[in-house]
């Protein structure tokens, strides 16, 4: 996950980066197990910590139902990191303005079956929640 993070993000593999796990279950327990081989593989120093992460964690954050992931962004690419975060907000603006969209049109819904009214529902939520996240971020 923590090297997923970090390739989404743009951030250099080569840097070492610090960070935090958090977890409300037994992924905390998983995690410190295998503290070494994450940390080596991922280029990663990371503290454990039981529980959700705080709100507005700095650093680019990737949240699970068992953890979030919080990896500090060195000040050299936060601008970088900035102008991605804008762009991903845009893009999922757009997404949610379609949903909505799709979802208001009376004739879509009279017509399309309700799996894909249900999937159209579902990826809105999803979409809304990524674009908290990434207000939140900014």
């Amino acid at each position: 996950m923590a090297r997923t993070l970090r390739t989404e993000s743009k951030l250099d593999p080569k840097q070492q980066l610090e960070g935090a796990l958090y977890s409300r279950g037994p992924a905390l327990e998983v995690a410190e197990r295998h503290a070494g081989a994450i940390q080596k593989l991922a280029n990663v120093v990371l503290e454990f910590h039981a529980g959700a992460a705080p709100g507005g964690a700095a650093g680019v954050t990737r949240s699970t139902a068992e953890f979030d992931l919080v990896l500090h962004v060195p000040k050299s690419q936060e601008d970088a990191q900035r102008k991605r975060l804008a762009k991903e907000r845009e893009q999922l603006a757009k997404n949610i303005a379609n949903s909505k969209r799709q979802l208001s049109d009376e004739t879509f819904l009279g017509k399309a079956p309700p799996h894909v009214i249900e999937s159209i529902r579902h990826k809105l939520a999803d979409y809304e929640a990524q674009l908290s996240k990434i207000d939140a971020a900014l």
